[in-house]
């Protein structure tokens, strides 16, 4: 049987990144080893019992944990998907959206490639993708060895929406929609984590991408390097780049760069209110120059855009 030009780059793209496997670029293991330091312990795993609404949401996320296809982990992660799911629920909200859609994606992907490339997507993908696109903004809780307090100052600034300007400066914003008490706790934990309030906002955001590494390397119990790698490198095109992501292995690279496209689409249309085609504008620039002539990710766009068409995929996320 004749192959299309599309499963011929295709099966070239997957020979170029399975070649090298004996040494050219790290591998995912050694990739993991190299770049895990050892961190301080946090005070506490668990939530503390004052905050509201913490029996049932502990419970939940616990059950969502082992449906994403975690058999084990740590306290650590579910206490700060707890923590976010009852300061901004927003955040889990759309991780849960994302890992849909990444699914959807990969899925699509899949089932285009003939029964020799179909076969290196198999369970194995599918459960560290969904573990990724559910953990990957588990940063946004704060460092790994930060204090609680420090933690629900970090959620809570993440979740203003409202900053017109990415280089205003986090006291600025702080100070803007917080009372003066809780703007100075805020600051007093933030600077215990090592921001400062003269930092960007853009400085601030970009920290969630090293957190997200820190929490998954330090309680990486029972979560595969490969999602672990594709978590926390899906701001890789902003340079967000804590794993030194340089890997042989097709399908990690092939997943990094749907949480990345996948995570920004949702954005756009959840967020940023775009129609699924202005979304897709607003991808490929960003995109375009880092990946324009990249092949997976060109064809990860492709099969968005396909779904987003047929509104499998914006229906769901809008």
């Amino acid at each position: 049987m004749r192959q299309s030009k599309r499963t011929k780059r295709i099966r070239r793209e997957q020979c170029r990144y399975e070649r090298t496997r004996s040494g050219r670029t790290l591998s995912l293991r050694r990739l993991s080893s190299s770049t895990r330091r050892a961190t301080p312990q946090p005070p506490s795993n668990r939530l503390e019992a004052t905050l509201p609404g913490t029996e049932g949401v502990q419970e939940k996320i616990d059950a969502e944990l082992h449906m994403v296809g975690l058999e084990h982990f740590s306290d650590v992660i579910q206490q700060r998907m707890a923590l976010l799911e009852m300061l901004a629920a927003r955040f889990n909200n759309d991780s849960r959206t994302i890992r849909r859609l990444c699914l959807e994606v990969m899925d699509r992907i899949a089932s285009t490639l003939e029964p020799s490339l179909r076969s290196t997507l198999g369970a194995d993908s599918t459960r560290d993708m969904s573990i990724a696109a559910y953990l990957h903004d588990i940063g946004k809780s704060g460092p790994f060895d930060a204090s609680q307090e420090s933690q629900k100052a970090i959620v809570k600034l993440y979740a203003v929406e409202n900053v017109a300007d990415p280089d205003e400066t986090i006291g600025d914003t702080v100070r803007t929609n917080f009372s003066s008490r809780e703007a100075t706790n805020i600051l007093e934990q933030l600077g215990s984590c090592g921001m400062r309030s003269t930092d960007s906002m853009r400085a601030f955001w970009d920290r969630h991408g090293y957190w997200t590494h820190d929490i998954l390397e330090a309680d990486s119990e029972g979560i595969p390097i490969r999602a672990r790698v594709v978590a926390g490198s899906h701001h890789l095109d902003r340079g967000i780049d804590p794993y030194r992501f340089s890997s042989d292995d097709y399908v990690a690279v092939l997943e990094n760069r749907i949480l990345m496209a996948v995570d920004k689409y949702q954005a756009a249309v959840a967020r940023g209110r775009k129609t699924h085609g202005e979304a897709i504008d607003v991808i490929r620039r960003i995109l375009s120059p880092k990946y324009g002539n990249d092949v997976v990710m060109n064809s990860v766009l492709k099969v968005l855009d396909a779904l987003g068409a047929e509104e499998r995929l914006f229906a769901a996320a809008a």
